[in-house]
């Protein structure tokens, strides 16, 4: 419910109140974490029954606001079977592209737990340190969303290529820097984490990869959105499913060839960079050299 009230909200073009809602939501998180993790003592379990309780509360917020936003635009709020069907149209390839991707962030789980816990425990920190930066470069992605969708639909296809361009250069720009700043605060950042020194020096190394990786990210992370504005869902679900097949067998390799050592993390990372974000970079790439995904009206 959550990802679909907040999905609606950004095709309305309305970027502000999602802002707010995640905001918000993030704040009830926090605050349960400390009153159940560290105030009454739960644990892990204290920690998913905040995350749990946050995102209930935001879901049913979320769809009060979508649905007094449809009775001031006089949308019905009955399904109707021709929506539905074209919303599992768009929808059915984007969920086949999402799982693609889980279970490649998944299997790359997998390999580093292969290499015990100080390794697990470093790739999680990293993996963490990733998904952050993820959401930062992710904020002109979604920018890209709305704008892209937004210029196709009403046929301004000229100015759907110099958002693209636009959006493509500051998105580049954003993953630079925050490579640049990263690399020289990785000790910092990574010992925030934990005190555990092996696991630190782990981090430390991982950052370092994905300080480098971020250019590539910064660009993937951008057009792979643009796509989505663009409705080119089946495209991003053949794509998604090439990079599970050919990032597989990069992992699995290091899984069962690597060494099974702490130190053997650095390498799928540098499998994870070259393989899975390598491969959707080229998959994206070849699908922006034409205009095959700038469908109009």
């Amino acid at each position: 419910v959550s990802y679909a009230t907040t999905g609606t909200l950004r095709g309305l073009g309305d970027g502000r109140t999602p802002m707010v809602l995640a905001i918000s939501t993030a704040v009830v998180n926090l605050v349960g974490d400390i009153v159940l993790v560290l105030g009454v003592g739960w644990g892990i379990a204290g920690a998913g029954a905040a995350t749990a309780v946050a995102e209930l509360l935001l879901g049913v917020l979320a769809a009060l606001i979508v649905l007094r936003s449809a009775a001031r635009l006089g949308a019905a709020r009955r399904p109707e079977l021709h929506g539905v069907l074209h919303c599992f149209s768009v929808g059915v390839p984007l969920l086949v592209r999402t799982l693609a991707l889980r279970i490649s962030l998944l299997l790359t789980t997998w390999v580093a737990a292969r290499f015990g816990a100080v390794a697990l425990a470093a790739h999680q920190v990293s993996m963490s340190i990733w998904s952050f930066l993820q959401y930062a470069l992710d904020a002109l992605a979604i920018a890209g969303q709305t704008l892209i969708g937004q210029a196709l639909g009403a046929s301004r296809a000229d100015e759907a290529r110099a958002l693209t361009r636009r959006m493509v250069w500051l998105s580049a720009g954003f993953g630079v820097t925050l490579g640049v700043v990263l690399v020289p605060l990785r000790w910092v950042v990574a010992g925030i984490f934990t005190p555990d020194a092996v696991v630190v020096e782990l981090v430390a190394d991982v950052l370092v990869v994905i300080g480098a990786a971020l250019v590539i990210s910064s660009w993937v992370t951008l057009f792979d959105g643009v796509l989505i504005g663009a409705g080119d869902a089946r495209y991003l679900a053949r794509a998604s499913v090439a990079t599970l097949i050919g990032y597989a067998p990069l992992a699995l390799a290091a899984a069962f060839m690597a060494p099974a050592q702490p130190s053997s993390v650095l390498w799928l990372w540098v499998a994870f960079a070259v393989g899975f974000m390598g491969l959707r970079a080229l998959t994206l790439w070849w699908r922006q050299r034409t205009d095959a995904w700038m469908v109009l009206g």
